[in-house]
């Protein structure tokens, strides 16, 4: 089956060219999700998700490409450029003046809670800016980057990965220039091992372990334990995480990923760490096994609203939207929604307004 998914993973690569949210989280769902199900060999979950592979790859064939940025409008508003670049800044030098070499994990977590508006910058409102300006200093990538290494969060260096590679395609429409990013790629991903091998040296695993453990099974495990407990979440996901909610009811204190970790696993809950539902195991808990599928179709429905709103308006939201997409996977649709919608819509909102104020300033 795994065989399968790499010819999948090709013909989509061929077709879509990672132009749409489908293809893209076909190729994500692919390596943190499908290869650990199959590896993993539980039945009940092996069989739903030959079936799932099969409809996700469907979807991601029938959904419409979305156009390339060059064809649509920039942002380039120098004021807020500045403002989400200092915030970067801001945390870089944070990081190294907390950093205690002594208690690294430690001294990275605090600095994380005391500063999670500086993280949020790093994880959504920066990324969402990068991929509508035209243009960003070299130098200021390479800040993002230091810091993204420097917070000790894995996803937020996979990120960068994924900004880079979709800047590429969308200017380009074309995967050409992907080549240029594979050695760079290479140097992250042994960066990614390295932070993750430093951050569990307590559990005595091989690198192997590791890297197979960390990358492959460790969502579908999750999966399957929310399968194999039948949870039953409910349809409070759909606004727990929609941020303006949790500022006014107390009892949405905890995020969906938060207070399923809570429920199912206290002790690693306790710890501080968090796991990783996905789209799938969150699609279960509120659907049963029909919520499998229903992620999928909703990336589909929404990568169709993108090409008509990008077709009509010619504002430039289609990489955004596939960058966005590819968090969905692990962390579920509506909880990224919810989060990422709070801060993204207003970065979003910003540069439509300018650009219009741009075309009325030299068309009249």
């Amino acid at each position: 089956m795994i065989a399968v998914l790499i010819v999948m993973n090709l013909a989509l690569a061929l077709l879509k060219k990672g132009q749409s949210a489908s293809a893209t989280t076909f190729f994500i769902s692919s390596v943190y999700v499908y290869c650990g199900v199959f590896l993993l060999n539980d039945k009940e979950l092996y069989s739903y998700f030959t079936y799932v592979v099969f409809f996700h790859f469907v979807v991601a064939i029938i959904v419409p490409r979305l156009p390339k940025i060059n064809t649509l409008k920039p942002l380039n508003n120098k004021k807020l450029n500045f403002a989400l670049d200092a915030l970067v800044l801001i945390y870089l030098f944070i990081l190294i003046f907390n950093l205690d070499i002594s208690n690294i994990e430690l001294s990275r977590m605090k600095t994380f809670q005391e500063f999670k508006i500086l993280y949020y910058n790093l994880l959504i409102m920066w990324p969402v800016l990068f991929l509508l300006r035209e243009k960003v200093s070299k130098p200021m990538v390479l800040a993002y980057l230091l810091t993204s290494i420097l917070t000790g969060f894995r996803s937020l260096i996979i990120n960068f990965i994924f900004l880079i590679a979709l800047k590429s395609i969308f200017k380009n429409n074309s995967l050409s220039d992907l080549k240029k990013l594979i050695l760079p790629t290479l140097l992250l991903l042994v960066v990614i091992v390295a932070v993750s091998y430093f951050r569990t040296t307590a559990e005595q695993k091989s690198l192997f372990t590791l890297v197979v453990d960390r990358v492959f099974m460790v969502n579908a495990e999750n999966i399957n334990t929310i399968v194999g407990k039948d949870y039953n979440f409910g349809f409070t996901q759909i606004f727990r995480d929609f941020a303006p909610l949790r500022l006014f009811f107390l009892e949405l204190n905890l995020t969906t990923a938060e207070y399923i970790t809570k429920d199912l696993n206290y002790y690693y809950f306790s710890t501080g760490r968090i796991m990783t539902p996905t789209m799938f195991g969150l699609g279960y808990s509120s659907l049963g096994s029909i919520g499998f599928f229903t992620p999928i179709i909703l990336i589909g429905l929404f990568d169709t609203f993108v090409f008509i709103y990008e077709r009509v308006v010619k504002r430039p939201i289609s990489a955004v939207w596939v960058f966005i997409s590819i968090s969905m996977v692990t962390r579920g649709v509506w909880s990224v929604l919810g989060l990422y919608a709070t801060l993204a819509i207003p970065i979003v909102l910003i540069s439509i307004y300018k650009i219009k104020k741009y075309d009325f300033r030299y068309s009249s």
